[in-house]
């Protein structure tokens, strides 16, 4: 499979927002639930003037422990801003029996925005939905509005599995170390995310595979980079760092996250 850089290409799979009633495109509303709010299609209709594109990449996690616990907003919905973006916006269906393409069903929440990764990852904090829902987000970069596909809300039926016991590390080369990982459980995983930062946090690389397996910086198996090449393609010696793995199912819902400490030779 080609690999293809996000930067410089077109988006793929998952994650997200926000919308508007008049031209100036004001700030979101202040509450996750306010009545009578803009629809999605209402938004892109009010930004007329703007391209569509539809490769933004976001999924959605939610009721794991230690991995962005938090019991208040146990909802996460993340994803991966491009240089440039701007008007982060959130939306939201009633349930999950509706067309998922249809973007009248999408009202706009205005829940809070924070980061992940220095900055590398963007997420929104939500709080506990009873049912199933589709979700959408949204940024505008230059005069282009970008959205990604629908992402399934899993909280009450299928919460995300944080097991970091799934992942083992080889480190015979340690500056070039191999990661697998088992499924731990879970099922319907599609496609596996994997980022590993340094220890401030910010990212060395984050790519995906259809496998069960990364090696650093082996691009062989990789069909999505989110980051360029490094001009060494070998991690610092005597070095911690952090693999951070997510099992993600093709309607973009992470089914299990793992996290792990190593330290290179």
């Amino acid at each position: 499979m080609t690999i293809r850089n996000i930067r410089n290409s077109s988006y793929l799979l998952l994650f997200f927002f926000f919308i508007t009633c008049t031209s100036c495109t004001p700030d979101p509303p202040e509450c996750e639930a306010c009545p009578g709010l803009n629809s999605l299609e209402t938004y892109l209709e009010t930004n007329s003037d703007f391209s569509t594109d539809d490769q933004l990449i976001a999924c959605a996690a939610g009721g794991q422990t230690i991995f962005l616990e938090d019991a208040t907003r146990p909802l996460s919905i993340l994803y991966y801003p491009l240089p440039g973006a701007y008007e982060f916006r959130y939306f939201e269906t009633e349930t999950i029996d509706v067309a998922p393409s249809d973007f009248s069903n999408y009202k706009e929440l205005g829940i809070e925005q924070l980061e992940l990764l220095n900055g590398f990852l963007h997420y929104f904090k939500r709080t506990s939905i009873d049912n199933d829902r589709w979700a959408i987000v949204t940024y505008k970069v230059d005069n282009t509005i970008h959205y990604c596909n629908p992402i399934h809300l899993k909280l009450s039926t299928k919460p995300t599995v944080y097991d970091p016991l799934v992942v083992s590390i080889d480190q015979s080369v340690s500056v070039e170390p191999e990661f697998t990982w088992t499924e731990g459980g879970t099922t319907d995983n599609f496609i596996y995310f994997q980022v590993i930062s340094d220890q401030d946090g910010n990212v060395v690389s984050a790519t995906y595979t259809n496998d069960q397996r990364f090696k650093y910086y082996d691009l062989s198996n990789v069909v999505i980079k989110l980051t360029e090449d490094p001009i060494n393609p070998a991690l610092n010696s005597n070095s911690l760092y952090r693999f951070t793995m997510m099992g993600v199912s093709e309607d973009n819902w992470v089914n299990l996250a793992a996290e792990k400490v190593f330290f290179t030779n």
